[in-house]
């Protein structure tokens, strides 16, 4: 999967959890799984926690050992 800039396209679907990159502590990025609230505009993960940093995103790449 290729990364998607968010300011290029968001997610159109609510509730799905995606592979995000995010600006954190000391301007490092990191990548965590998130869901986006598409009618909020907001990305958050399990426990609700916002994250405004976020800027690339992709679906959750298949276990190709599975």
């Amino acid at each position: 999967m290729e990364w998607i800039n968010v300011k290029d396209r968001l997610p159109k679907d609510d509730g799905q959890d995606w592979l995000v990159l995010f600006i954190g502590w000391d301007d490092i990025e990191f990548a965590r799984v998130l869901e986006y609230d598409v009618k909020n505009n907001e990305w958050y993960d399990y426990n609700g926690l916002e994250y405004d940093t976020v800027t690339m995103w992709q679906p959750i790449p298949k276990n190709k050992l599975a």
